[in-house]
């Protein structure tokens, strides 16, 4: 009964804290009591939607511009046909620093490879539209970032265990959301919960869209991981107490992870692709 009580507060608390964000916007404006992130590159927090998700998009993007700690950039990658519809209370947004570009529709990918293009050299960290940030959740971050200057820092990540022959058992046998403090280079962070990638950590052939394409259609995640880790030897870092993902109620996140278990389609498919492509650590 304890856990019970426990979990039911728990769950309460988080609701709470996502209503307190979506009115703080109005109340106290978007960045009254942000800091300076501290780092000597540019950060850019960089997320991507479509039409589906505008219902919360707003909210998710109050959150993004309530952080304690102020990135530079907060921009939003929306394909080309997917601008018309996008609600006007999001456009409002940026009159309080939200940018919004247009690029090529390249689904989930476009949460990341265009500012890889347009903000070279700078730290890009990755969002999800439809996730509830905590004010921490970017602090956090980066001062993790300050203390392991050019490794990758993550609040979430899966540890790939391997058999007999040091290759990747199937993905459901990994040893998922590993515990604060892990650090590794077999450690797959989770783009949604929130990565942080410094500028030169991953492989120049991360933005070629033929390749990631036809080997990660629907990984973005595993396909940063390859570009780091295995190409680029980069170390990555879950931060000591990390911010879970919340997700607003109803959007159904999660839906690209259950893609993602497909037969045709699946991660273990993907894998195996870029196994093929450019071998394992």
């Amino acid at each position: 009964m304890l856990t019970t009580a426990r979990r039911k507060l728990c769950t309460l608390r988080r609701k709470l804290g996502r209503s307190l964000a979506f009115r703080s916007l109005e109340r106290l404006g978007p960045r009254a009591a942000s800091k300076h992130h501290g780092l000597s590159s540019k950060v850019v927090v960089s997320l991507t939607s479509y039409p589906a998700r505008y219902d919360v998009l707003e909210k998710t993007l109050v959150s993004l511009l309530r952080q304690n700690v102020a990135s530079d950039v907060i921009v939003l990658w929306l394909a080309e046909d997917d601008v018309a519809s996008l609600p006007k209370r999001v456009r409002s947004l940026v009159s309080h620093g939200l940018q919004i570009r247009t690029c090529e529709d390249i689904k989930s990918y476009k949460k990341i490879v265009p500012s890889l293009s347009a903000y070279p050299g700078a730290t890009i960290v990755t969002a999800d539209d439809d996730i509830y940030y905590p004010p921490r959740w970017l602090e956090c971050l980066v001062d993790e970032a300050r203390r392991v200057p050019g490794q990758i820092v993550c609040h979430r990540a899966h540890r790939v265990l391997e058999d007999e022959h040091g290759l990747p058992l199937k993905y459901a046998a990994w040893n998922w959301s590993v515990a604060g403090g892990s650090r590794g280079r077999k450690l797959l962070p989770t783009s949604g919960a929130g990565v942080l990638y410094p500028g030169g950590c991953l492989d120049q052939r991360v933005t070629d869209r033929e390749s990631f394409s036809a080997l990660c259609p629907t990984a973005d995640d595993l396909w940063l991981f390859w570009m780091s880790s295995v190409l680029n030897s980069v170390t990555v870092n879950v931060v000591q107490h990390p911010i879970m993902p919340m997700p607003w109620p109803g959007t159904g996140a999660g839906a690209l992870a259950i893609v993602n278990n497909g037969q045709s389609t699946g991660n273990d498919v993907q894998i195996g692709r870029l196994l093929n492509r450019y071998g394992w650590l």
